[in-house]
């Protein structure tokens, strides 16, 4: 016979375990869907949903950033480049700079 056990705090109306698997499944359907977006098709606020996926889930949503391509050639300069300075100021002090 099991006794219910009367709960301290608040009860959860939106992060239940209902709403955390809804969350999870759209995330490993579509990784590339927004927060917001999300939010607004469960009708939830986006806090809840960023909470749910930071929390709950322990995932961590970032937007990839494009960035410069730097080819072999470009590598090669810059190391190059680089070099060359450390030379100036390995003669000269930094201090005159």
């Amino acid at each position: 016979m099991l006794l219910e056990v009367k709960k301290s705090g608040r009860p959860r109306s939106v992060n239940t375990r209902n709403t955390r698997a809804i969350i999870k499944k759209r995330i490993i359907r579509n990784d590339g869907l927004s927060l917001n977006r999300m939010a607004s098709q469960l009708g939830i606020a986006r806090s809840t949903v960023q909470s749910i996926v930071k929390n709950d889930l322990k995932l961590k949503s970032y937007k990839l950033r494009r960035g410069q391509y730097l080819s072999d050639k470009s590598k090669a300069m810059r190391l190059e480049k680089c070099r060359k300075l450390l030379q100036h100021f390995q003669v000269r002090r930094v201090s005159d700079v």
